[in-house]
């Protein structure tokens, strides 16, 4: 068939035609897996971050609440209305910590007073105060 010269070549070539083939396998699985390990420690650290500032977040209410829960102008007030003496200490929570959209508390008796920060859906700083009494 062939001469002994040209199925040597033959053979070269395809030897090297597969040496080739898995270089560019090898270089394509190399760059998929080197893309992913970067992209999950991208979003490993975009978590922890994210984390962070929830958990941050999060302590500043938890600290507000606390706050809130130990002033006698909400545990003793008799009132229960718009003019509530906690009203004030609602809108400087809400002034404070301007990722929370309302505030409220509810008394043993049924009442509860709640103050929303309407700026947020609307410009302006307006404030709706509802307050209801079973």
């Amino acid at each position: 068939m062939f001469r002994f010269r040209t199925t040597i070549t033959f053979a070269v070539m395809a030897f090297i035609a597969a040496l080739a083939a898995l270089l560019i396998l090898i270089q394509s699985r190399t760059f998929n897996l080197t893309t992913e390990q970067a992209a999950s420690a991208y979003m490993d650290v975009a978590s922890e971050k994210s984390l962070g500032r929830l958990q941050s977040q999060v302590s500043e209410i938890a600290t507000l609440v606390r706050v809130l829960a130990s002033s006698s102008s909400l545990a003793d007030s008799a009132e229960r209305t718009e003019v509530d003496r906690a009203i004030s200490l609602f809108k400087a929570a809400l002034d404070e910590l301007p990722q929370l959209d309302s505030v409220y508390i509810a008394y043993d008796n049924g009442c509860w007073l709640q103050v929303r920060n309407l700026s947020q859906l609307a410009k302006g700083s307006a404030l709706d105060i509802p307050c209801a009494c079973a």
